[in-house]
């Protein structure tokens, strides 16, 4: 089984970890996932920094068998996954303010 990721232009890769096969380490990511019996599943867990990208990561898979195949068209599969981007960061609070939680004397507090 062979596996493509792709990640929206500028998206950096932390990591990708899978228990069978092995996988380039860059984007775009080209995982070789070797021999799947019938019916099994591998597990693919590739981290990204968190609100570093947005938009749409495409995953294609395809599988292939040395016997024959009756049915192709279910060998290749495409997924998309639309990423919103991170919300905005809370505002800082007005200077000489310990905390939002704790207002001071100060009238902007």
């Amino acid at each position: 089984m062979v596996l493509d990721f792709e990640a929206p232009k500028g998206t950096k890769l932390i990591s990708v970890h899978t228990p069978k096969g092995k996988c380039s380490g860059t984007l775009p990511l080209t995982c070789e996932l070797g021999t799947l019996k019938p019916h099994r599943k591998v597990t693919l867990t590739i981290d990204l920094p968190p609100g570093q990208a947005s938009g749409v990561f495409t995953m294609h898979d395809a599988v292939g068998s040395s016997s024959y195949d009756p049915e192709l068209s279910n060998n290749t599969r495409i997924e998309l996954a639309d990423i919103a981007p991170a919300p905005p960061a809370p505002p800082s609070p007005p200077v000489g303010c310990a905390s939002r939680a704790t207002p001071t004397a100060h009238a902007a507090c």
